[in-house]
């Protein structure tokens, strides 16, 4: 089977490697060899033939307990059907197994991301303020908090960001024009009282 898998694989023949590697499946019997099977159709499901419920449905059939890292296939899959939520699960389990202030703080901007195309600010705020928390250098977070607090009219918290913003900035004409802005800020807030 696996010679005949390779086969097919090298001559792109994809529907004939997906009947090998589903009779592999039903032949291995170690839970390793399911988990490193089930994860090569889930892929051939997804980056060849373009089935991405296909490729969500085998990897949560058979490699939940897997010690393999599927995330990115699971992730992409949900992606292309665009589903959103399907997308911040995967985001969250990785969460839960990564270790490093700098990959938490990107996992937790994309989720802000996702938060954010889903119109939850609430969310999205509070994941880019972890981001920003795990990694003040990384002012991505930053500038989308600023924008949110605008459209939330929080004008004092966005003087403050402005200056945790400015506090990292080493570009001087970004610096000015960050100076400029809070300025401008706090010259409406007076005038509106």
């Amino acid at each position: 089977l696996r010679y005949f898998k390779l086969v097919y694989t090298q001559a792109g023949e994809w529907d004939e490697v997906v009947d090998k590697l589903k009779t592999l499946l039903e032949c291995v019997t170690r839970p390793q060899e399911v988990y490193r099977v089930a994860q090569e159709l889930a892929a051939i499901y997804l980056y060849q033939l373009d089935y991405p419920k296909e490729a969500i449905d085998v990897l949560e059939r058979y490699c939940v307990e897997s010690h393999l890292d599927s995330s990115t296939i699971l992730y992409d899959a949900y992606q292309r059907l665009e589903d959103w939520r399907g997308c911040l699960k995967v985001l969250r389990e990785c969460l839960l197994n990564v270790d490093g202030d700098n990959p938490r703080s990107i996992l937790h901007y994309k989720i802000a991301q996702l938060h954010d195309h889903l119109e939850e600010s609430d969310d999205a705020l509070t994941n880019y303020c972890q981001a920003f928390e795990l990694n003040p250098d990384f002012l991505d977070p930053a500038e989308h908090i600023v924008g949110i607090l605008l459209d939330k009219k929080e004008w004092q918290k966005v003087a403050t960001w402005l200056d945790q913003i400015r506090e990292r900035v080493f570009d001087r004409e970004l610096s000015v024009q960050l100076d400029q802005a809070k300025k401008r800020l706090l010259d409406g807030l007076h005038h509106a009282q």
